[in-house]
């Protein structure tokens, strides 16, 4: 018996990106309250459970993360250069699809996470803050103004040990 894998991945990949939208661009209703952005490209914004914001712009050379109020300046603005931004990319395995990014300061590390689970409607996101290796602070984000891009965005690859 053969089993033909290029129907099935076809079928998966058009699952995955389906099932993605769910984290749309379309979805965020607070399109204006993204400061930060500007015209360069959205790859993590989210309003957070504690009644924060976070950021995560594409800007070509740069990327810039952004987290604070909602309305005012950010508790915390950081602009790396686009080589030092990690992706960690879903493995194509099991039943949650997730896709994160990672800005690294000096030993801390931020790391905008989205995930779904294949098999029912529950969805998660949020970030992630860890502190020479340590997770430090996790904060959930309100999933209805999630708008994302991770997924579609070329950066490095994330080492498997890397927070």
């Amino acid at each position: 018996m053969s089993i033909q894998l290029a129907p099935l991945l076809a079928a998966l990949t058009l699952f995955t990106s389906s099932t993605l939208n769910r984290f749309s661009n379309e979805q965020a209703k607070e399109s204006s309250t993204s400061t930060v952005c500007g015209n360069d490209k959205i790859l993590f914004y989210c309003r957070t459970t504690n009644g924060k914001k976070v950021e995560i712009c594409d800007a070509g050379e740069t990327i810039r993360y952004a987290y604070g109020k909602i309305r005012g300046r950010p508790e915390i603005a950081l602009s790396i250069e686009r080589n030092e931004a990690r992706m960690r990319p879903w493995n194509g395995i099991g039943r949650w699809v997730s896709y994160s990014v990672l800005i690294r300061n000096g030993a801390t590390t931020y790391e905008a996470s989205i995930a779904f689970d294949r098999l029912s409607d529950e969805d998660e996101a949020g970030i992630y803050v860890f502190a020479d290796g340590e997770l430090v602070a996790e904060i959930p984000c309100k999933l209805d103004t999630v708008r994302q891009s991770i997924n579609s965005t070329e950066l490095t690859k994330a080492e498997e040990n890397e927070p």
